[in-house]
């Protein structure tokens, strides 16, 4: 992508999802200025990104804008009464029906309720499950074993999510007893 495609591309992102972005932000933060601060850094780091690695190819960018998003305010930090949630708690927002009604001492309640559940699943799955939890990309953790082809880890991280989700799933109806 050269650099006038790059700008074309970033000023389609910005005209398309700022809204949405700065709503969501929004929510979390409960400040409108610190929103749009956050929603700027956001398309300044995707820039940087997509400059970076211009071979970079975007299969949802919506999805990937909000990821940006998350990184962004995890960065901040959380905030103060607020349900910030960190970009690692990706598995517990597929457990959650609404997360943002959660407090981050809940969050930091169900965060040892999955820790728990990855230490019961079976090795390769526990150790890509820990990967992913601690925020790698599916990349990233492909890097990791190296010799492995791309298509096995990829498997052992789509087969981890499934147990994950079974072991929370019934810790979750557990629960409710």
């Amino acid at each position: 992508m050269d650099d006038d495609e790059l700008n074309a591309f970033i000023t389609q992102l910005v005209e398309q999802y700022t809204l949405l972005l700065r709503a969501w932000a929004y929510k979390r933060l409960g400040n409108d200025n610190d929103a749009k601060d956050a929603v700027q850094v956001t398309f300044l780091k995707a820039y940087i990104h997509l400059r970076r690695h211009p071979e970079k190819v975007i299969r949802s960018p919506k999805a990937w804008l909000f990821a940006v998003l998350r990184s962004v305010l995890y960065d901040i930090g959380p905030i103060p009464g607020g349900t910030f949630i960190k970009p690692s708690d990706e598995i517990l927002l597929d457990m959650l029906e609404d997360p943002e009604s959660k407090t981050w001492e809940e969050m930091e309640e169900l965060r040892i309720i999955i820790e728990d559940a990855i230490a019961e699943l079976p090795e390769p799955y526990r150790t890509v499950a820990w990967l992913r939890y601690e925020g790698l990309s599916e990349p990233e953790i492909c890097a990791r074993f190296p010799g492995v082809p791309k298509a096995t880890v990829h498997c052992w991280i789509r087969r981890a999510r499934e147990r994950l989700y079974q072991i929370l799933k019934r810790h979750l109806e557990e629960g409710e007893d």
